[in-house]
C-alpha cells in the first residue's frame, strides 16, 4: 500500500514495442507494515521485462529479468542490509515484534517459471544475521546458507552465539504457508522477556529443544526448556526468585510447568501452571506458587 507516482513511455512498433516505466512510492507498506519510500524502474524490450526496485535507505534492492513469452522463465536477485527490521510483524504478532529486531546482511538469488511457486529454486547467503531484544543479542557464527527448492526454504544448519547462548536452527518453511523448524542448544533466560514483558531480570543458561511447526501465522511450538540454578525478577514483586530448577514444557499452544522449584525471600517455593500462546504471542496464563518459610 502507498501513494505512488508512475511514469510510462512507449516507442517502437506494435510487433516490437519498447516500454519504459518508473515508479516512486513515498510511504510503502506491506501487509500493513510501513517500510519507507521505494523507487523502481522497468523496461520491456524484445520480449524481455527488466525490473529494478529498492528502498530509499538502501536497506533492500531487487532486480528481475522475465521472459514474457513461453516458458515465461525469470531470474531474480535481491540484496538486504539492515540493522533493525521487525520480521515477526509479517506473522501478525505486532506486540512481540515491537521488542524484537533482526540484523541482516546478505543476498538472495532465485529463478522460476511464470507464477508457479513450485518452480522457484535458488539460494540465500547471509554473512551477518542476528537477533536483538533490548540489551540481549545473538549473532551467527558463520555465513548462514539457505536453499530454495520447489518454492520451499530449507535451513540446513545455522548456528547462533551470544551471552550464555549457543543455538542451532534447522528446518524448512514456505512463505505465508507453513513452517517446520527445530531449535536446539543452550539459551540465556533473558529470552523470557520476549514472551513475558513483565520479566525485569532473568539469569541462567537453560537447555533448549523446541520445534515450530504448522501454519505460518499461528505455528505450534513444542519442546522443553530445562533450567538449572536460575534467577528471575518479576515486575511488581519485590523479591527475586532464585535457585530455580526444573523443566518447562511447550505443548499444544501452551507453556506448562509442574516441577519448577526454587527459593524466594529466604524460603523455598514450588511453581506450577500454564500459559496459553497464539503463535509466539502470550494470550493468558494461570500460575500457582507454594512458598514454605
Amino acid at each position: 500500500d502507498g501513494t505512488a507516482v508512475l511514469d510510462i513511455h512507449s516507442s517502437g512498433s506494435f510487433s516490437k514495442p519498447v516500454v519504459k516505466a518508473s515508479l516512486g512510492v513515498e510511504e510503502l507498506s506491506i501487509r500493513g507494515i510501513a517500510v519507507g519510500s521505494m523507487h523502481g524502474a522497468a523496461e520491456l524490450r524484445d520480449s524481455q521485462l527488466k525490473i529494478t526496485a529498492g528502498l530509499s535507505d538502501d536497506s533492500a534492492h531487487m532486480s528481475v529479468r522475465w521472459l514474457v513469452r513461453k516458458p515465461y522463465t525469470w531470474t531474480a536477485e535481491a540484496k538486504i542490509r539492515t540493522d533493525g527490521i521487525n520480521p515477526l510483524l509479517f506473522f501478525g504478532n505486532k506486540d512481540v515484534s515491537d521488542r524484537v529486531k533482526v540484523i541482516a546482511d546478505g543476498a538472495v538469488t532465485a529463478h522460476g517459471a511464470g507464477l508457479n511457486q513450485a518452480s522457484v529454486s535458488g539460494e540465500a547467503v547471509f554473512e551477518r544475521i542476528g537477533l536483538v531484544m533490548g540489551d540481549y543479542r545473538i549473532d551467527n557464527e558463520a555465513p548462514a546458507v539457505f536453499s530454495i527448492d520447489n518454492g520451499r526454504l530449507t535451513i540446513k544448519a545455522v548456528n547462533f552465539r551470544g551471552p550464555g547462548t549457543r543455538l542451532g536452527v534447522t528446518g524448512t518453511a514456505k512463505a505465508f504457508a507453513d513452517v517446520d523448524i527445530a531449535v536446539t542448544g543452550t539459551a540465556d533466560l533473558s529470552l523470557l522477556k520476549l514472551l513475558f514483558p513483565e520479566t525485569e531480570f532473568a539469569a541462567c543458561t537453560a537447555q533448549m529443544k523446541l520445534t515450530v511447526k504448522d501454519d505460518w501465522s499461528n505455528p505450534d511450538v513444542a519442546g522443553e526448556l530445562r533450567i538449572q540454578n536460575g534467577e528471575i525478577k518479576i515486575q511488581d514483586i519485590p523479591q527475586k526468585f532464585t535457585a530455580l530448577n526444573g523443566k518447562i514444557l511447550f505443548t499444544q499452544g501452551r507453556i506448562v510447568t509442574d516441577s519448577l522449584a526454587g527459593e524466594m525471600g529466604g524460603g523455598t517455593l514450588a511453581v506450577s501452571g500454564w500459559a496459553q500462546l497464539t503463535g509466539v504471542t502470550l494470550r493468558e496464563f494461570s500460575v500457582k506458587t507454594a512458598v514454605d518459610n
